[in-house]
């Protein structure tokens, strides 16, 4: 017999992993751009900055956190469900919150590209400006709802039931 982890409690995994391709690609995107860029008040080269230096490496930091954190919600599911048992209420919750937890770290990476690129970036013939609008749009999914989905998975920690009859 095969066992499915119920959809709802990786749900969220799913928003997060395409959110990652986006974010991955606008940082991408940024650090291709940021190489060329010279700012226009000094002359300077733009990657020269302290400022994009740190803005950069965070994004990285976040991207990398983020990848690790999704893929050990999918092992730990497929460990489970390879176990011939399914998740319970704590390991459903807890796919939830670092789905959410992620989905965090990539708005976060993206929102620092964003604000490191000046103005050139609002405009939308900008991959990045593109990228800022899927990626705080499925922000507001309520499976990337940290509050929401935090509190279901510290509740069941806590030896309260489970008050999310979805998952």
């Amino acid at each position: 017999m095969t066992l499915y982890c119920p959809r709802y409690a990786m749900f969220g995994v799913f928003i997060s992993a395409a959110v990652l391709g986006a974010a991955e690609a606008a940082v991408s995107d940024y650090v291709d751009g940021a190489k060329k860029r010279v700012a226009t008040s000094s002359s300077t080269a733009v990657s020269s900055f302290m400022t994009q230096h740190v803005k950069i490496s965070e994004a990285l930091a976040c991207l990398r956190a983020s990848r690790l954190m999704l893929y050990g919600v999918c092992d730990l599911a497929t460990e489970i469900l390879a176990s011939g048992r399914l998740p319970n209420d704590e390991e459903r919750t807890q796919f939830r919150s670092e789905a959410a937890f992620a989905g965090q770290l990539l708005t976060r990476a993206m929102n620092l590209v964003w604000d490191a690129g000046g103005g050139g970036v609002i405009y939308d013939r900008s991959p990045i400006s593109r990228a800022f609008r899927d990626i705080n749009t499925a922000a507001r999914h309520l499976t990337q709802n940290w509050d929401i989905n935090a509190s279901a998975h510290g509740r069941v920690v806590l030896g309260l039931p489970n008050d999310n009859p979805a998952l």
